[in-house]
């Protein structure tokens, strides 16, 4: 499966009309598609990561080192 992304400004999102009821049900009633780009992450698997705030007790937020 192959997807786009295309990278829009605010001004951009402003200017498009609202979503549609029929547009709001597709995003809500959505499933996760798992792929080899997104495989399932169990609980172990996640138990390897870091919480952000932890990287290198670095405040990423605010770009400071």
């Amino acid at each position: 499966m192959m997807s786009t992304i295309k990278k829009l400004t605010i001004e951009e999102v402003k200017a498009m009309p609202p979503l549609t009821n029929e547009e709001k049900k597709i995003i809500i009633e959505a499933k996760p598609v798992e792929s080899d780009d997104c495989p399932f992450m169990t609980k172990e698997n996640l138990e390897g990561f870091r919480h952000w705030s932890k990287a290198d007790d670095k405040d990423i937020r605010r770009g400071s080192t």
